[in-house]
């Protein structure tokens, strides 16, 4: 490089360096303003997926009173979301929505009450339904038999393989 060239060059990245530190001084206090306005997530936050925590609470809630109608407002203040927002991200976390996560819930505690001898027309209001045929009808939707001919199966002590191939006992 010639002389002149180079001092060229060492004039420009001093402008450049007096220019990224003006610059990162707007950036700063840019920064402290939306902070101030709440608008930007505070150091405690960083790495941390904040809704995961509220997918947490709406499933522990879920899980406690799944025998109750739960509305979406109430998850919604048990998890600090708005209902619109908690139904978005409970379906991309979960894999379902909460209404569905639910009635898996109640089809689950069912299955396990009838395992423990119970009859399913017992079983159907203690576990939240509404009547016996909406408690059949999902029973089958999610496991591929009847609740008594599940209950049927297990006096009997002949496995059938449930939805997904396995031997239920």
């Amino acid at each position: 490089l010639s002389q002149r060239a180079a001092r060229r060059l060492r004039a420009a990245l001093e402008a450049m360096k007096v220019e990224r530190e003006q610059l990162d001084k707007k950036i700063a206090a840019m920064e402290t303003q939306l902070t101030q306005m709440g608008a930007v997530a505070t150091t405690r936050n960083k790495g941390k997926r904040p809704t995961s925590e509220a997918i947490r609470r709406a499933k522990d809630h879920l899980s406690a009173h799944y025998a109750e109608k739960v509305l979406l407002d109430d998850l919604g203040a048990v998890s600090g979301l708005s209902r619109f927002h908690l139904a978005r991200c409970f379906k991309a976390e979960v894999g379902l929505p909460p209404h569905r996560f639910q009635l898996a819930l109640r089809v689950e505690r069912a299955r396990q009450l009838i395992k423990k001898g119970r009859a399913p027309v017992e079983i159907a209001a203690e576990v939240g339904f509404t009547d016996q045929s909406h408690l059949t009808r999902l029973f089958k939707q999610y496991f591929g038999i009847t609740p008594g001919s599940y209950a049927l199966d297990l006096k009997q002590r002949r496995p059938r393989p449930d939805s997904a191939g396995r031997r239920y006992r």
